[in-house]
C-alpha cells in the first residue's frame, strides 16, 4: 500500500488552503456584527427598517434578553430584544446614526465588532446585500 510523505501533504495543504481560507476567514475585517438592544415592541420594525434601507444584509432578533444597567443613578432591570445585525464595517457609522434616529431610547446600545472568520459564501452575501443602492 503506498504511503503519503510529508512533501505530498504539504502540496495537498497548498492546494486546499485557498478553499479553506475563503470558507473561514475575513482578514480584511470588512464585514461586522452589530448588537443593538431594543424594547420588544420596536424590534421587528427596527430590524425591517435596517434591512430595507440596506444598512444591514440580515438582522436576527434574539427575544427576551435580561439587561441590568445603571441609568440616571439607578440600577435598572429590563427585558429587551437583542438585534444581531450583519453589515459592512464601512457602513457602521451610518448604521449607528440610523439606529439613533429610529430607536425609542435616548442612548441606544449599538456595539460593532469586525467578523474575523466565517463562512466565506455568507460573508460575500453580506457584502452584496449591505451595499447602498446606486443613485437613480
Amino acid at each position: 500500500m503506498p504511503t503519503v510523505g510529508p512533501t505530498a501533504l504539504i502540496c495537498l495543504a497548498a492546494v486546499l488552503a485557498p478553499a479553506v481560507y475563503h470558507t473561514f476567514a475575513n482578514p480584511e475585517g470588512d464585514v461586522s456584527a452589530v448588537w443593538v438592544t431594543v424594547p420588544p415592541p420596536h424590534s421587528e420594525l427596527l430590524a425591517a427598517k435596517l434591512v430595507e434601507a440596506r444598512h444591514a444584509a440580515c438582522v436576527n432578533i434574539l427575544p427576551k434578553v435580561s439587561s441590568v444597567y445603571r441609568w440616571e443613578g439607578q440600577v435598572t432591570r429590563d427585558t429587551e430584544d437583542l438585534l444581531m445585525v450583519k453589515t459592512l464595517t464601512s457602513r457602521v457609522a451610518e448604521l449607528v446614526a440610523f439606529v439613533k434616529q429610529h430607536h425609542p431610547y435616548t442612548v441606544p446600545e449599538v456595539i460593532a465588532v469586525p467578523i474575523g472568520q466565517g463562512n466565506g459564501d455568507y460573508l460575500e452575501w453580506v457584502r452584496a446585500n449591505a451595499q447602498p443602492l446606486p443613485p437613480l
